[in-house]
């Protein structure tokens, strides 16, 4: 491979970006900076995984393959090694056990249509040891109805053993625009 064949190539393993202590987030900002430029994405996406770095080992891209189920096109190294295995090609619900597919069923419904939605999940991690948690954000691609979701799924610690299935714990509604870290104050000293 020439230098000319490389020079397009931006790496996707998240090397050189310290891992985001919250992917969740850093995906939501993301998609929300997306969102917020003068021509927003009405059709075809492109994103650039820079922009997300931090968190790439948590996301996922993925199409429809129904109105209500959706098929990983491409995962993050984190998320397989919680799946226990390589998600490309298999739909979403992969993830999560027969009783939870119908609530995610409902999520992904909503984000095909353009309504993004946060999850709060739960997996067993055998007897004796405390449920690992987990949260899960799905962001349409486009303006309105789409084909394409910008996920991540990301679990508090590593999985005490491999292949997790999780229940939904919570469903929350979608994310809001960012808070201001500090309120400021308009005004002089307080009345005394």
């Amino acid at each position: 491979m020439g230098q000319a064949d490389t020079a397009s190539v931006i790496p996707l393993t998240g090397q050189g970006a310290p891992h985001d202590p919250d992917p969740l987030a850093a995906v939501e900002r993301y998609w929300q900076g997306l969102r917020a430029t003068p021509h927003a994405p009405t059709g075809d996406v492109r994103l650039d995984p820079r922009g997300f770095s931090g968190a790439l080992s948590d996301s996922f891209i993925a199409e429809a393959i129904t109105a209500s189920e959706i098929r990983i096109c491409i995962a993050g190294q984190r998320l397989e090694a919680l799946a226990g295995t390589p998600l490309r090609g298999l739909p979403l619900s992969v993830l999560f056990l027969p009783e939870a597919r119908p609530t995610l069923a409902r999520a992904v419904r909503r984000t095909l249509a353009g309504t993004p939605a946060r999850l709060g999940l739960i997996a067993s991690q055998g007897p004796f040891r405390p449920g690992l948690r987990a949260g899960l954000v799905l962001l349409p691609l486009g303006n309105g109805p789409c084909r394409r979701v910008l996920g991540a799924l990301s679990a508090a610690q590593p999985p005490s053993r491999r292949a997790c299935r999780f229940r939904i714990d919570m469903e929350k509604g979608p994310p809001g625009p960012a808070q201001p870290l500090l309120r400021i104050v308009q005004g002089g000293k307080a009345g005394t």
